[in-house]
């Protein structure tokens, strides 16, 4: 087996908060893991109105970015600001401290749930606290992709992946022998920053 081919793609992202927190109103608190033990973290807080929706089981809260630099705004007009792209970020929280793994397989389930659920407007809140935290990923996500019935291209018997390399070395017959992904996502007071990146290597096998 020979690796003849490396494929990688990624995807990067910086947005900023609409309504940003201070720096000065972040304070240390607990916070609850999936085993139910509790860690010290740091915590954004804010009073402003929030985007927040409650559900059966679990709260949504969408957090807009700022589209783009408010001086720019008033030259713009109503028809060409509604044609800008905008984003948020949503956080889904189960009301159960063991609830998480239940909300991801009713997400799973169904296409429009993420769009069905999202707030709708702000609401006042009291105690809006929001952590502040860097998360990491990364390994191969083979088994994944062959759980959701990705299966050719992992067999060095009956993969054809020749056409993307055009060299005489290949006409044996190439297959993909491990997809890694790696993600990264950063949230603070500021705004977040997102990246990811996925790797496929594509081995020589039998023709």
């Amino acid at each position: 087996m020979t690796t003849v081919n490396v494929v990688v793609n990624a995807i990067y992202f910086k947005g900023e908060w609409s309504d940003p927190f201070k720096k000065e109103n972040t304070i240390d608190g607990e916070f609850r893991r999936l085993d139910c033990s509790l860690i010290d973290v740091s915590f954004m807080r804010i009073w402003s109105h929030q985007q927040i929706a409650c559900h059966e089981g679990f709260k949504v809260l969408k957090l807009p970015y700022k589209v783009m630099d408010e001086a720019l705004r008033p030259g713009l007009s109503w028809k060409k600001w509604d044609k800008i792209p905008k984003f948020c970020m949503c956080v889904f929280l189960p009301d159960a401290n063991d609830g998480l793994w239940s909300l991801v397989e009713r997400m799973a389930s169904s296409p429009e749930f993420l769009h069905v659920h999202l707030p709708m407007k702000s609401v006042p809140v009291g105690k809006f606290w929001l952590p502040r935290f860097k998360l990491s990923f990364g390994g191969s996500i083979i088994d994944d992709l062959k759980s959701l019935g990705l299966i050719l291209p992992f067999d060095p018997f009956m993969a054809s992946m020749t056409e993307m390399v055009k060299d005489e070395a290949t006409e044996g017959g190439m297959y993909i022998d491990n997809v890694i992904h790696t993600a990264v996502i950063e949230v603070n007071e500021e705004g977040s920053v997102a990246a990811a990146s996925t790797e496929s290597d594509d081995d020589m096998g039998f023709s």
